[in-house]
């Protein structure tokens, strides 16, 4: 008896003062890691999959691969190996012999070759340094003596020249042999064994553009470098078999800039370059691979500013093939390899693009499309800029909700379960734009597909969910200093309509773009303020405020202090209907606060130099009286953004909002309000330390299938973004019954269907845990449901007449 007791009293404990705690934070989107500055990449095979691997290094400098799933390459977050200094070239082989692929990197700030053991489990050691020679740009693994040990190459610009180590075995070398010199240094070598005597030789490339040749003696030494040929500026080599007389030739552009070859006299010598192509080129990078597979290699570069491949057509001609028309400026880096196992190899190329107001780097993957015989491709890291706003959304309609965020690009992460993401994927867009992305999701064609809404650099678009995890944009308006976006259906259509705010573009800076359907819309709407009110529209929120069953809009202005409520009169037309004034806002969100049945506003000053306000406005029964229903949730706090959900499952909203203060003690935070006892109590889930983001967002959504919400926030300067999974105990209240046991709720949790003990006709309710109304039935007359419509998690159902209203809990599992 005494424990049944004390059980009954912890469980009302947990049920009155449910506590919410959330995880520590998880980062899935760090601009310092995304953006490029990239020495080279390198592809591998690193845990012996039988599926080559990228590594390559970030703006920040820091080592990292990104692990190949079935020729997808961003499936998971990149893997950070080392955070390193100056990288200049990246190599992979297995350095030890234990069968497993080591990387070799060669610093040339701190003038060292360093080489990190593969540990298995995708684990890599610390870097363990082989030697120091000055200015290393770059490094190449082989077996230069045959004795199963491989050995390393590596260029210097400076004094050391070209320098060889031999493998002593277990990752220990001997003291470098150098075997070329030059006044200008190199900055590229190349093993490969030319003159067919089973021996590897050595080839470098010197800053003054000349090649030279190092033959292997097959004793452990090289003979003197001579020289091989003096090629174009910035320019790489490569070889194949020309003239398929057994030896290979030389690939690379010649002192004009032109594609040329060179054919090899037996690997001794090589003659005046042939020019493949008598176009002049910009781009003077280049690699050899067979890219359609008929036993021939061909050549990978560009051509007039476009990335493509030089068909062999096995007569010493060549006909170009483009990959891709987007023009581009510089090639930086350049690989071919099959990293999807389909015989056919795909590019990965760091390349250079010119915008209006700078130069803007890329890494791609192009892989090539059978049905459409063309190359697709996948940007892998481009600099993302400031991270504006983020949402949370099944994407791929498979159970999980994904992450969207909108920096100067919008890209989303995939859910893959476990609270672990995929690296971004990146949208179609031109990745010149420089300005950061507001964005919202919906189904904006009713084919079960979340799409995407963006505003854009200069412009606001619609891409559209293709089903197969991309996206197509699909509209386009152009629209100056687009601030906010609110998506739902304004005239009871079934089909999402658009209203934006655009507070600096004379003429249109707020309107309403119905939606016709099948991705077709009406011109803009504009609604206009009087002249009197001075007003900026800014941030804007919408909901049925007076519970008339329309969609109402609720729109705030920080410059003039104030919030207008817009009354819709069913057809989506609106009319100011209340004007809320002297009241610091920015940020602001609906939500039955008070669980009266109707929409409250939450607003909050976003003034980040001095603690302001954030406001509960209750709605009394559709009516805003600024003289009554203005009540202040915190007197010492501003607010970059504000979201509302039921955190703790105990049928009440939170608040939940984060700050940037940029005065003393200077800091960033994410923070959560819970209604209590008609009060407010604050809890901190997460402070920075400092204040650097300059703007926040913040969203709700269940990232793991626990049935409870989650909290994602995006930190603007700092290019970041990053989730907390709830780990709140939930309230236990009976979700069978409540308070009012004028109804029965069966069953409950329950798959499918509920039904009731009552036979009263009620108006119907149902808000998940954000407080969004997912149905609303007026004068419904059966006692049954049917929640098939729902997705999994825990709801509020509220039941209503002129004598009572009821609210209970829902779980649909």
């Amino acid at each position: 008896m005494k424990k049944l007791l004390l059980f009954i009293l912890l469980s009302n404990s947990i049920s009155i003062f449910p506590q919410i705690n959330f995880s520590t934070e998880q980062i899935f989107v760090d601009e310092r890691n995304t953006a490029t500055n990239i020495s080279n990449s390198f592809s591998a095979d690193l845990n012996n999959d039988g599926f080559k691997e990228l590594i390559t290094n970030t703006k920040d400098n820091t080592l990292v691969w990104y692990k190949n799933v079935n020729g997808n390459l961003l499936h998971e977050q990149k893997k950070i190996v080392d955070n390193t200094l100056y990288l200049k070239c990246i190599y992979a082989a297995d350095i030890d012999n234990d069968n497993l692929n080591d990387i070799i990197t060669v610093d040339y700030f701190l003038d060292k070759i360093t080489w990190y053991k593969n540990l298995g489990n995708e684990k890599f050691s610390k870097e363990i340094i082989i030697a120091s020679i000055d200015n290393p740009q770059s490094v190449e693994v082989a077996d230069l003596n045959k004795d199963g040990l491989n050995d390393i190459v590596v260029g210097s610009l400076n004094k050391d020249g070209v320098v060889f180590y031999l493998n002593k075995g277990n990752g220990v070398f001997t003291e470098g042999k150098k075997i070329s010199t030059s006044v200008y240094g190199f900055e590229k070598v190349k093993i490969i064994d030319l003159n067919n005597d089973g021996f590897l030789d050595i080839m470098s490339l010197s800053e003054d553009n000349t090649i030279f040749l190092n033959k292997n003696t097959g004793n452990g030494s090289f003979e003197p470098p001579v020289y091989v040929a003096y090629i174009a500026d910035y320019g790489s080599f490569d070889f194949m078999d020309i003239n398929m007389d057994g030896f290979l030739d030389l690939i690379s552009f010649n002192a004009s800039n032109k594609l040329s070859y060179y054919i090899s006299q037996k690997g001794n010598k090589f003659d005046p370059p042939t020019v493949i192509d008598n176009e002049e080129s910009n781009f003077t990078k280049l690699c050899v691979r067979d890219m359609d597979n008929d036993g021939y290699p061909d050549i990978i570069t560009s051509k007039s500013s476009i990335l493509g491949w030089y068909k062999n057509n096995t007569d010493k001609t060549f006909t170009f093939q483009t990959v891709s028309n987007n023009t581009i400026k510089f090639i930086k880096d350049l690989i071919a390899d099959d990293f999807n196992k389909d015989s056919l190899p795909e590019i990965v190329c760091l390349s250079t693009l010119k915008t209006e107001y700078s130069e803007r780097e890329k890494l791609s993957y192009y892989s090539y499309n059978p049905s459409t015989l063309l190359y697709d491709e996948t940007i892998i890291r481009t600099p993302l800029g400031a991270i504006s706003s983020i949402r949370i959304g099944d994407l791929n309609n498979d159970g999980l909700n994904d992450i969207v965020t909108g920096s100067s690009i919008v890209m989303w992460n995939k859910n893959l379960g476990n609270g672990n993401f995929s690296s971004p994927y990146l949208l179609p867009t031109d990745i010149t734009s420089t300005l950061s992305s507001e964005i919202e999701l919906a189904d904006m064609n009713g084919d079960g597909w979340l799409d995407i809404i963006a505003s854009t650099q200069y412009k606001f678009e619609i891409y559209k969910n293709n089903g197969n995890e991309k996206f197509t944009s699909v509209y386009s308006i152009p629209l100056l200093s687009f601030r906010d976006i609110e998506i739902a259906d304004f005239n009871k259509d079934g089909k999402p309509d658009i209203c934006f705010t655009n507070p600096y573009q004379k003429g249109t800076n707020f309107g309403i773009i119905k939606n016709l359907g099948d991705f077709n819309f009406e011109n803009v709407n504009q609604i206009s303020f009087p002249t009197n009110y001075r007003f900026k529209p800014n941030r804007i929120k919408s909901g049925d405020i007076d519970n008339d069953g329309d969609i109402d809009i609720v729109v705030s202005s920080a410059e003039t202090s104030s919030i207008q409520i817009l009354k819709n009169d069913g057809q989506g037309n609106f009319t100011i209907n209340t004007e809320l004034t002297s009241i610091s806002t920015n940020p602001i969100e609906l939500a039955d606060i008070d669980n009266d049945g109707y929409l409250d506003i939450i607003s909050a000053d976003s003034y980040s130099y001095s603690p302001r306000n954030v406001y509960w406005i209750k709605n009394d029964k559709g009516i805003f009286d600024p003289n009554s229903t203005i009540k202040t949730i915190d007197n010492q706090q501003s607010l970059q953004s504000i979201t509302c959900g039921d955190l703790d499952g105990d049928g009440n909203i939170e608040v939940i909002g984060v700050s940037y203060e940029y005065y003393a003690p200077y800091d960033e935070k994410l923070i959560a309000y819970s209604f209590q006892k008609n009060a407010f109590q604050k809890t901190i889930i997460h402070n920075l330390g400092n204040a650097s983001s300059l703007s926040r967002d913040v969203t709700l959504g269940d990232l793991n299938k626990d049935h409870k919400l989650d909290i994602a926030t995006s930190y603007y300067f700092i290019g970041k973004a990053s989730f907390f999974i709830n780990t709140s105990t939930l309230s236990i209240e009976d979700v069978t019954d409540s308070n009012n046991n004028e109804i029965r709720i069966y069953p409950n949790p329950t798959s499918d269907k509920i039904s009731w003990d009552s036979d009263v006709n009620y108006d119907i309710t149902i808000y998940d845990q954000s407080g969004k109304t997912v149905f609303n039935k007026k004068n419904y007359s059966t006692s049954s449901l049917d929640l098939n419509f729902l997705n999994t998690g825990i709801y509020i159902m509220k039941f209503k007449n002129d004598n009572q209203s009821i609210t209970k809990k829902i779980i649909k599992k």
